[in-house]
């Protein structure tokens, strides 16, 4: 009776999956005959032995290629033994680059930079350049032309502006450069969540090249004019449009300032809200939305959810009450100044990109501009205003 069921699993291999009970069942149904469950038992693990010796056979006619193993084996409809193959994972020469030492060598092409003191003594003031929401790659819209060439021209006047306001007031003591997130319109044409589809008139690459040269071009002229004894940069890496993106065109502009011009004090900021203490004034720095956490950004006008949140996070950071605090975020691209429970200032700083047809839809006309700050450190009096693009 084996032999019998064998012949019948043989021609019906579809039964095999089914149980010894099952299968005495279906033989007697389809052959009106007899079996014991322990003859179907036996009769499958015949069958299963024979395919086994099968596959076995197959193997070792078969040549395996040099570091490949057999990952899985099965019989076709037609009968035939096939194997799928993978390779050997200790086989496998990983090519191990050390990024770090790859930037030292691109860095050190560059001769270090000359950062030109000024040749007059620096007055007791202190600049801060609040940048936000460049958006290289972006289109704009029909009523904001942005393109390369545009970006070139804003960073330009950014810079003849500074360069105006050390001609009124003479040298700094400090010049800080901030770009508080979004300097890069998003990657692929998509905002980090992948669910905002961006008119964009640049590619990933391209959009780099942008970013990075206008910023060298832009930090060479300012380190090298003599507006100021010392100069911060500090840079916002954690945003909604460019996200990771961003974080990496950031770091690599990061990485030759601080190869080329060692005296520049560079600071990255790569969570959500980042804290630092400057001229005896806390700043908490923020795009105003991240790439991953935040369901809701950053308001114009702070709520109480707002004020308790901020407040959270002082006493995270043992930021003592009596501290003076200036929270400083993008992401809206307005300019405003809004009364905030606990802190000094809650500013929202404006685009310098400015506005996109999507803005103009479901918001309204946004102004291109960056907001700067003077802070008298005789006084304590801190004058702001912003730079219209």
């Amino acid at each position: 009776m084996i032999k019998l069921i064998e012949e019948f699993l043989q021609d019906k291999p579809g039964y095999l999956k089914e149980g010894a009970k099952r299968l005495k069942v279906i033989i007697y149904n389809r052959l009106n005959k007899e079996v014991t469950v322990e003859e179907c038992r036996q009769a499958v693990r015949n069958i299963k032995f024979n395919k086994e010796n099968k596959a076995t056979e197959l193997i070792s006619n078969t040549d395996i290629p040099e570091g490949f193993k057999i990952k899985s084996k099965w019989q076709s409809a037609s009968g035939e033994w096939l194997m799928s193959l993978e390779p050997i994972k200790d086989s496998i020469e990983k090519e191990v680059i050390d990024y770090t030492e790859a930037f030292k060598t691109i860095i050190s092409t560059h001769k270090h930079g000359t950062l030109i003191k000024p040749e007059v003594c620096a007055r007791d003031l202190d600049l801060k350049v609040w940048m936000s929401d460049k958006h290289v790659g972006s289109m704009g819209s029909q009523d904001n032309e942005y393109d390369e060439f545009e970006f070139a021209l804003r960073m330009n006047k950014v810079l003849e502006y500074i360069f105006d306001l050390v001609a009124e007031h003479g040298p700094f003591k400090t010049i800080t450069i901030a770009d508080l997130g979004d300097a890069l319109d998003g990657m692929d044409s998509m905002t980090v969540s992948r669910k905002h589809k961006l008119k964009q008139n640049m590619n990933n690459i391209e959009a780099f090249e942008v970013y990075f040269a206008e910023h060298k071009i832009f930090f060479d002229r300012l380190f090298k004019s003599g507006a100021a004894s010392n100069y911060n940069v500090w840079e916002v890496t954690n945003a909604n449009h460019d996200g990771d993106f961003g974080y990496v065109c950031k770091r690599a502009l990061m990485a030759y300032i601080e190869g080329v011009y060692p005296e520049v004090e560079v600071v990255n900021f790569p969570d959500f809200m980042g804290c630092i203490q400057h001229e005896g004034i806390d700043y908490i720095l923020s795009h105003g939305k991240d790439k991953e956490n935040r369901f809701k950004g950053l308001p114009l006008f702070p709520n109480p959810q707002v004020e308790s949140f901020i407040e959270a996070y002082l006493k995270r950071m043992n930021i003592p009450r009596q501290a003076r605090v200036r929270l400083i975020k993008g992401d809206l691209h307005q300019y405003c100044i809004a009364p905030c429970k606990n802190i000094e200032t809650y500013k929202t700083v404006p685009s310098m990109m400015g506005t996109t047809d999507w803005i103009l839809t479901n918001f309204e006309m946004t102004s291109a501009g960056v907001a700067y700050e003077i802070l008298d450190l005789n006084t304590r009096v801190i004058s702001e205003a912003i730079i219209q693009l």
